[in-house]
């Protein structure tokens, strides 16, 4: 949500019923305000940001009402949030647990390896693996895999 940029012949518009449009993200429907013309003619752009992650919600909500004698009192707090201890689709082995707990306190030092070896699938972006030397140190470099016959690798950053 809040993420679109659209576009009617070339300008950007503004969101908001007294503006250009309105979005209904549930239906995924754009409606323009009536001050502008759609025709066959038209030419419409929309640029949205979309992300297939589950993530993990919270809601808190907490209510109180207070009367004493005229004086009426009324307090709430809602609060929405991401869980900030659940990264979707992110799962460590043991290994990466290991390396994690060891580190020192300079979170820049954070590596682990980002390649893993797989089958091919060709309804997945995959790479293949290649060692050269930089500066005198071997480093793994993956480039898109264009050939079903060479290993797979499903890479992570």
């Amino acid at each position: 949500a809040n993420s679109e940029r659209v576009y009617l012949d070339g300008r950007l518009m503004t969101r908001g019923f007294d503006n250009d449009y309105i979005i209904d993200y549930n239906q995924a429907e754009v409606t323009f305000s009536p001050q502008h013309l759609i025709t066959n003619n038209s030419r419409i752009k929309i640029d949205f940001e979309y992300s297939d992650f589950n993530y993990a919600r919270a809601l808190y909500s907490a209510s109180h009402y207070q009367q004493v004698g005229r004086l009426a009192l009324h307090g709430n707090f809602y609060r929405e949030a991401d869980n900030p201890d659940n990264s979707p689709n992110l799962v460590l082995d043991s290994l990466d647990r290991v390396a994690l707990r060891n580190l020192s306190d300079n979170v820049a030092q954070a590596s682990v390896p980002g390649g893993k070896l797989t089958t091919y699938n060709r309804q997945e972006v995959q790479y293949t693996r290649e060692t050269r030397l930089v500066g005198g140190q071997p480093v793994d470099i993956y480039t898109y895999l264009t050939d079903s016959l060479q290993r797979a690798y499903t890479v992570r950053f």
